[in-house]
């Protein structure tokens, strides 16, 4: 069973475990408004379910207990089971007994299955009028998937509103690039950057442009409001769905069968208009963007509604999860890291050594600003919120701000020192699958976005790095990923290929698939492309600047 209702309800569950029959106990709040909602799934008893009537009437009555003293409107829904309409069959009668002793009111009225029974039934106390008009609506759902007919009803409760949110954003696009470059140009940063050392000039770095930006483009807050979007709606539907809610007014205030005619086929009218408008749009997409992959992807999450909004843990206010989320996360990590550091001392390697490298990675080379602009090109010049100016104002002003971010990269790689700022990051947490419970946090991973800085010296260590591996063959040839043409789908067809020239060859094949992350940290034993990985950095005993660069 489930419940759809929209995201400007407060929805709060309760879970207790029950052995006779199904159900769902919502607690439904807006704004002043609160109703208990309880949808109930009776399974017949067989012998195959060994369930009883009895037992049934004992959990059901022993639930009824404790929602009568809830302060809450209580609607009761579902499939009972009980063929109502028959007051004289002996369990019907028994569960109206019930529903009397308890002030409660069954408001159903006529067949709700084919085979002409009342089964499926709208329960309130007898005191409350907030549930009106109820009808069955036979032919709404295809018979042949369903023998159940739906039940429709009014709620007396007002319209949700729209969701309102006070946001903060800065006029990035009415900013003057002009008189940014000129106050970039005329600020210390630029007159002062070749005379300092390494953390004083980050420093400057970011509170200088910070400081720019607050200038140019200063916060502000607004309040929005979240409306649906539709794409596809269109002027036609519009006037429709107004003739629409003409007739459905009409219709009400006579009551006549014939205005009662006019409004079911205007609604056929609406809903036929609806579905063509979303078919020729949809399909006016996937047209355009045969071989584009990711909008294809995108097209059908949105049909599936297969996006589901972040979810968290249930805090009071954003600023109480983060306070919650850093300490789980830095605990996380330094066990992490202890283990590691404990695997590594215990290492013992089955394997007879390795050849050492003959080659040796004593320092990095300084970078020039056109090797800086084609690390930042290459990764699109992307920002985080902790970087003093956004990526659409960094991309304006590169060339202004070339040569203080390459003295920056060089100082780095000369000092083998990674500056705090370098260090700091935005941490989001990420639910690991979206079949977990989102309420306890071992079931999320920190995905950290650092600084451009940060990336851009990670850049260039990495870039040195691999040309020193291909110079002196130390590549692993099949490595499957972080590498140029060397994905997993390449790793797959690699194994494949194996595969299929042994079978050719009328050989045996076993294929053997070992975890290296579980066999590493799991059970303490080193992988061998830990191994060999160790004796291409290390040389007779010595620590290239790599890993120092790293442990600092």
């Amino acid at each position: 069973m489930g419940l759809l209702v929209k995201r400007s309800l407060q929805i709060r569950q309760n879970r207790t475990q029950v052995q006779s029959f199904e159900y769902m106990d919502v607690l439904v709040k807006y704004l002043n408004a609160c109703i208990r909602l309880v949808i109930v799934y009776r399974p017949l008893p067989s012998e195959q379910n060994g369930l009883k009537e009895n037992d049934f009437f004992d959990e059901f009555n022993s639930l009824l207990e404790c929602l009568a003293i809830t302060s809450s409107k209580l609607l009761i829904t579902g499939d009972f089971n009980f063929h109502v309409n028959k007051p004289s069959e002996t369990h019907a009668r028994k569960f109206l007994r019930t529903l009397n002793g308890f002030n409660l009111k069954q408001h159903v009225s006529g067949a709700t299955h084919k085979n002409g029974n009342t089964l499926d039934l709208l329960i309130t106390c007898s005191g409350d009028n907030f549930i009106s008009d109820v009808r069955i609506i036979p032919g709404l759902i295809n018979p042949k998937l369903f023998d159940h007919y739906a039940i429709h009803s009014q709620v007396q409760l007002k319209n949700p509103c729209f969701e309102r949110k006070e946001m903060t954003y800065s006029k990035l696009r009415a900013v003057s690039i002009e008189a940014l470059q000129t106050d970039i140009k005329s600020s210390t940063l630029l007159s002062d950057y070749y005379d300092m050392d390494l953390l004083p000039l980050v420093e400057n770095f970011e509170i200088t442009l910070t400081n720019l930006l607050d200038t140019h483009a200063p916060i502000k807050k607004r309040i929005i409001t979240f409306r649906s979007y539709a794409p596809w709606y269109n002027d036609s539907i519009d006037v429709e769905k107004r003739k629409r809610r003409k007739l459905e007014r009409r219709w009400r205030k006579s009551s006549l069968s014939t205005d009662r005619q006019l409004y079911i086929a205007q609604c056929g009218t609406v809903n036929d208009m609806i579905r063509d408008a979303k078919s020729i749009y949809y399909s006016s997409i996937i047209a355009e963007n045969k071989g584009n992959q990711k909008v294809l992807f995108q097209t059908i999450d949105q049909l599936l509604q297969r996006k589901q909004e972040p979810r968290f843990p249930t805090s009071t206010s954003s600023e109480q999860l983060a306070n919650e989320f850093a300490p789980f996360f830095h605990e996380k990590i330094s066990k992490m890291r202890c283990s590691l550091s404990h695997d590594s001392e215990s290492i013992i390697n089955p394997l007879p050594d390795l050849s050492c490298c003959q080659s040796e990675l004593t320092d990095f080379c300084t970078v020039n600003t056109n090797d800086i602009r084609k690390y930042l090109v290459s990764s699109g010049i992307k920002t985080c919120d902790l970087d003093p100016l956004p990526s659409i104002l960094l991309r304006e002003c590169l060339d202004t701000l070339l040569p203080v971010i390459t003295r920056i990269v060089n100082l780095s790689l000369i000092t083998g020192n990674v500056p705090r700022h370098f260090k700091e990051a935005m941490v989001r947490p990420k639910l690991k699958k979206d079949s977990l419970d989102h309420q306890l946090f071992s079931h999320f991973r920190p995905i950290s976005n650092l600084k451009l800085l940060s990336k851009v010296t990670e850049k260039a260590v990495a870039c040195q790095l691999t040309d020193y591996l291909d110079a002196n063959g130390l590549q692993e040839m099949f490595q499957s990923a972080y590498k140029v043409a060397h994905s997993t789908e390449t790793a797959l067809l690699k194994v494949q290929s194996d595969i299929f020239n042994a079978i050719d060859k009328q050989e045996s094949v076993l294929l053997l698939l070992l975890d290296l992350s579980a066999a590493q940290f799991r059970h303490g034993r080193p992988c061998h492309l830990v191994k060999s990985t160790k004796h291409s950095i290390w040389h007779q005993g010595k620590c290239s600047p790599l890993v120092c660069v790293l442990s600092k």
